[in-house]
């Protein structure tokens, strides 16, 4: 099995590439959920705190 430098690069910059990209998505799917809760927990403290309107 003899594996040359170019070969070594290419595997490590599509390991690293696909590292990046689950880091990327972990972090939007993240922030995804974070901003749901925020928005319900606001809207709900809103509805509580609010006079008039519906």
């Amino acid at each position: 099995m003899d594996c040359s430098i170019w070969e070594g690069i290419v595997i490590g910059a599509s390991g690293g590439s696909i590292a990046g990209i689950t880091v990327y998505l972990i972090q939007y799917i993240h922030q995804k959920i974070r901003d749901k809760s925020e928005t319900a927990r606001v809207n709900a403290w809103l509805k509580e705190n609010s006079v008039g309107g519906n």
